[in-house]
């Protein structure tokens, strides 16, 4: 009888909603930001430099396992995102890509818009990138 009553309570606590954690002590991701490699980030911002994008952003960590599921990463995968501001190269032919646009009819330019247009509406968004050999941001999708 008491774990009847014990059931709800253990599932309450078990599905609650948590905040994603924002600091640089509890946050292992800078090790993941590296040539040739796919990491998540938030709070990205984007500059213009001469004829150069620049991405700055804060890493995330995910939860270890994610990249093995048969599913694209989702927000319920971040387990936490670094205070410190990191800065990478945006390749001028870059993919970008989220769910919305699977059933869409977009051209390249129409999603770099709609990727412009994400950073100015929420630039807290989260993101999964793919880096080259040569520390340049080639790929980006949108984790919901």
């Amino acid at each position: 009888m008491k774990l009847i009553f014990l059931l709800p309570v253990l599932l309450l606590i078990s599905c609650n909603d948590s905040k994603i954690s924002k600091s640089p002590d509890s946050c292992d991701c800078e090790e993941t930001i590296d040539n040739d490699s796919i990491f998540f980030a938030s709070d990205v911002t984007i500059e213009t430099n001469a004829d150069q994008q620049i991405l700055t952003f804060n890493c995330a960590s995910v939860k270890n396992d994610v990249l093995t599921y048969k599913r694209p990463p989702a927000l319920n995968d971040v387990k936490c995102t670094s205070a410190q501001n990191h800065e990478l190269k945006l390749s001028p032919d870059y993919d970008y890509a989220c769910n919305e646009m699977r059933y869409m009819e977009i051209t390249a330019d129409g999603a770099k818009l709609m990727f412009y247009d994400e950073l100015k509406d929420n630039p807290e968004n989260y993101y999964l990138f793919k880096v080259n050999k040569k520390r340049i941001v080639t790929s980006i999708y949108k984790l919901e």
